[in-house]
């Protein structure tokens, strides 16, 4: 989700799915991975999430530059799970004078906890691939969220990129004046960046609310209306929720 799809639905993941569709069966796959006691499923979500990613015309290396952060926090909480939970060794090593030791629960607990990170964040990454900003918080509207959640939620989108684009300017111009030129500089100059990146962030909601004011902010924000949920749609709800059903009760060996 960029800021350039916030204005109106991108037509690219308007042609794609349907917002309610795209997000109500995102909903249901999380919600069946957190229940599934499988890694195997969550993973199936995983690999089937990156093959149909190319469908949406994202490029697989800024694909795999977004999830390298949360693939990164799955495989170290499958690290220490595997280290620091269990009482059987599956295997044991002397390293640096210390007995490093990989216990069975541990990795077992390990593999479900990171293979549903995993699975998680790649079904809402190919949601976000495949379905506007604009639309998303449409469909959470058409499902009677909050209007105030929704609210927050556009705002936030909006503000986050403008953050970002602040926060690599300042970097930027410390890089030009050698402000990471050391160890201690580096360390100085990243606390400075964070302070200043608050301020700027206290000072830009400040901005933006009497913005919002100024033009005739009562407390909602107009938002477009979905058209009605026609028979095609409901056909690709239906048969999205009968599959991960499907694959859910296969996971536990219910069928």
């Amino acid at each position: 989700m960029t800021p350039d799809n916030l204005p109106d639905l991108d037509a690219r993941g308007a042609q794609l799915v349907d917002p309610r569709v795209g997000l109500i069966l995102a909903i249901a796959a999380i919600f069946a991975m957190t229940a599934s006691a499988s890694p195997l499923f969550s993973l199936c979500f995983f690999a089937l999430s990156w093959a149909v990613m190319p469908l949406t015309g994202v490029p697989w290396r800024k694909t795999a530059r977004r999830m390298a952060g949360p693939l990164g926090m799955a495989a170290m909480v499958l690290a220490l799970q595997s280290l620091m939970t269990g009482a059987t060794p599956l295997w044991s090593s002397r390293i640096l004078g210390m007995v490093v030791s990989i216990k069975t629960e541990g990795l077992n607990s390990g593999l479900l906890t990171a293979s549903r990170m995993a699975g998680a964040v790649s079904v809402f990454m190919l949601l976000s691939s495949a379905v506007s900003a604009r639309g998303i918080f449409m469909a959470l509207k058409w499902l009677k969220t909050p209007q105030a959640l929704v609210e927050l939620a556009v705002t936030m989108t909006r503000q986050t990129f403008t953050i970002l684009e602040t926060a690599r300017e300042m970097a930027s111009a410390q890089k030009a004046r050698l402000g990471y030129g050391g160890g201690a500089r580096t360390i100085s100059s990243a606390g400075i960046l964070s302070g200043a990146v608050i301020l700027h962030a206290a000072g830009a909601a400040k901005r933006t609310h009497d913005a919002m004011l100024a033009r005739g902010y009562n407390g909602s924000m107009p938002m477009s209306q979905l058209p009605p949920l026609g028979a095609r749609l409901r056909i690709q709800i239906a048969t999205g929720l009968a599959g991960v059903c499907l694959a859910f009760m296969l996971s536990r060996g219910s069928l």
